[in-house]
């Protein structure tokens, strides 16, 4: 089991874990040599390779946050998507509403599976003052198993007046035509402590400020 998180596109890689027993948990605290200088709540993307018993290898995702400075309150976004049941390709649609009367440019980057190959993996659009687009995703499955599934990340950002501002919004993925392969069933015992493992770096990137 590795880790990888990316800041601002910089990517660090954690220690290799050979094994994660049940109710466990480790911790890696990760170190960035340099950091946004503007002031805000920037994401920090994090993915979690590991191996069921059969070696069959999954993927973990969590989206965290990195608040530097003072932060200036939530941004002024609102999104949503809805569950998407695909078979070999799918496509997500994503909504997204300015809650303010300012015009933002915003930055789009998603954060999916290495099962899926999902497209355009990020994008900018204008978003105008009060209104709302639509955007929509290829998804393709790459190696995901019939039964499986996965959460799809999207983060938004922007940034106003010397300020950044970031809005996640996550939504599940099923792979259709037939229920849970064995291998999946196996996967399911190591994510528990996985998803423990997830619980942990949240709590470290949380806390951290600068």
């Amino acid at each position: 089991m590795r880790v990888h998180v990316d800041l601002e596109g910089l990517q660090l890689t954690g220690p290799k874990w050979d094994t994660l027993p049940n109710g466990t948990s480790k911790t890696h605290v990760f170190e960035f040599d340099k950091i946004p200088a503007a002031p805000g709540t920037y994401p920090v993307l994090v993915t979690i390779e590991f191996a069921d018993l059969n070696l069959y290898p999954f993927t973990a995702l969590n989206v965290g946050g990195l608040v530097i400075g003072k932060s200036a309150g939530p941004a002024q976004l609102f999104a949503k998507a809805e569950p998407l049941e695909m078979g070999k390709k799918g496509t997500l649609t994503i909504a997204v509403k300015n809650t303010d009367q300012t015009a933002k440019k915003v930055r789009a980057r998603v954060l999916g599976p290495r099962e899926l190959d999902v497209r355009p993996a990020a994008f900018e659009f204008d978003l105008p003052a009060g209104e709302h687009v639509k955007k929509e995703l290829a998804v393709e499955n790459f190696s995901a198993l019939p039964g499986a599934g996965y959460p799809i990340f999207v983060v938004f950002d922007y940034d106003q007046n010397g300020v950044r501002y970031s809005y996640p919004v996550a939504t599940p993925v099923r792979i259709a035509q037939g229920g849970l392969s064995a291998s999946w069933r196996n996967g399911i015992i190591v994510a528990g402590g996985v998803l423990v493992a997830l619980v942990a770096l949240y709590e470290v990137f949380r806390r951290r400020k600068a």
